[in-house]
């Protein structure tokens, strides 16, 4: 997956960019992009490196997801899932809203109109 934005650095707004790759990481970046910003997302991007990454668990069809483990160097490892919504949705504690903000799953979300 990758964010260019051809002919300006850094690019004026999220919209600039251009993704390219996977659909699904694309709609990741994209939502991400949105509430944070392009050069946020890309500067987190750049953070999470294969030396962050502790292990990579592939997709299976039996899972129906991919995760990966990556260590954040500040004391804490966050696990990020991609799959289908039925088999990760039972497993989350939080979510990040349309407004970034990480809420209980439990908590109204808020969804954008």
């Amino acid at each position: 997956m990758k964010m260019v934005k051809p002919g300006q650095e850094p690019p004026a707004k999220p919209t600039d960019y251009i993704t390219a790759g996977n659909v699904t990481e694309q709609g990741i970046f994209k939502f991400f992009m949105n509430i944070f910003g392009g050069p946020e997302v890309r500067r987190k991007q750049n953070e999470l490196n294969d030396e962050n990454n502790l292990v990579t668990i592939p997709f299976k069809s039996q899972r129906k997801r991919a995760s990966q483990v990556v260590d954040l160097h500040d004391g804490n490892v966050i696990i990020f899932c991609k799959g289908a919504p039925d088999m990760i949705f039972p497993l989350t504690t939080h979510v990040i809203d349309a407004n970034g903000r990480r809420v209980d799953k439990t908590d109204e979300i808020q969804v954008p109109e």
